[in-house]
């Protein structure tokens, strides 16, 4: 698509990403961005869920306004089919909607894929109203807040652009009819995130979706020379 590819880390800390991912990225060609900490006043970081502390440091990628728009994407998912028309995305944000174990259509959208327009002022006013609790309770991440900010002003994607790993579980018969159209496949539910080299196999609760994704990653493993070194992990 003539695109740039840029990926969004934390260097710092145990959780960071190491310097020698971060070469074995650039090798894969990616532009790495580090980016500290985002702070908000009158917000503790800490009381959000450990596994989702870091995420609000996405709404740095609204500060990225070198871009006219961007395709965001979590790290656990995996894209299978093309993205060019998001491209064409009307409006300033756009994201797809979300699915629960009891909820099979939600009315909100998951963070995990977003298009969005970068702008100064956008992040500021994100920024800004992360610190105001009718918008961001203490001890949500990114998805929450983002849903309250943008409700009733973006653009709905269809499901195929967040082709969450919960449908697989809980609403097989869609997830079956649906799985030749899927672009993004949401690794949400996986918790570590699959390991090629250890991972479910039948008889667990997303067994066919796993022995798909080790296909895929040895796949990678083999285009970049990579077959006896697995470099990265969420």
């Amino acid at each position: 698509m003539d695109a740039e590819l840029v990926m969004l880390v934390r260097s710092g800390g145990t959780d960071g990403v190491s310097a020698e991912n971060i070469t074995r990225l650039e090798k894969a060609g990616w532009r790495v961005k580090e980016a500290e900490e985002l702070e908000f006043e009158n917000v503790d970081t800490s009381q959000i869920r450990s596994h989702h502390r870091h995420n609000l440091n996405k709404l740095h990628v609204w500060s990225w306004t070198e871009y006219e728009r961007i395709i965001f994407l979590d790290a656990d998912t995996v894209c299978k089919g093309s993205l060019a028309e998001l491209w064409q995305m009307p409006g300033d944000f756009a994201a797809a909607p979300d699915v629960w174990w009891d909820v099979i259509t939600d009315n909100r959208f998951n963070s995990g894929l977003m298009v969005l327009r970068p702008s100064t002022e956008e992040f500021h006013s994100l920024v800004k109203h992360v610190s105001d609790p009718n918008y961001h309770s203490p001890n949500d991440a990114d998805q929450a807040f983002l849903n309250t900010y943008y409700r009733f002003r973006y653009f709905g994607l269809p499901y195929k652009y967040n082709f969450n790993l919960i449908m697989y579980q809980f609403h097989r018969y869609y997830w079956d009819l649906l799985w030749d159209e899927a672009v993004i496949v949401h690794f949400t539910v996986r918790k570590p995130k699959p390991n090629p080299r250890d991972h479910c196999h039948k008889g667990c609760n997303e067994w066919e979706p796993m022995e798909w994704y080790g296909m895929m990653f040895r796949e990678m493993l083999a285009f970049y020379g990579w077959e006896d070194d697995i470099p990265l992990y969420a």
